[in-house]
């Protein structure tokens, strides 16, 4: 069995018009009965949306430099 593959980030992709990414939901982003805890929705919408982001080919490094306004 190769291992090669554990060592690439999954990477979500577009299935026509829509982005599809798999999560995998571990015991610690749940409460006591399984439920996933209500503020990991939000880290788990912002990695689908920055994998969407960087499936459509935009560099978000590059921009926020370029609209980032410098604090004096």
């Amino acid at each position: 069995m190769s291992l090669a593959h554990l060592d690439t980030p999954y990477r979500g992709g577009f299935v026509g018009a829509e982005h599809h990414f798999a999560l995998t939901v571990y015991f610690e982003d749940t409460d006591t009965a399984g439920v996933v805890y209500y503020a990991n929705y939000l880290k788990f919408m912002e990695r689908a949306r920055s994998d969407m982001i960087r499936a459509v080919g935009v560099d978000q490094g590059a921009a926020l430099r370029a609209t980032a306004v410098p604090i004096s």
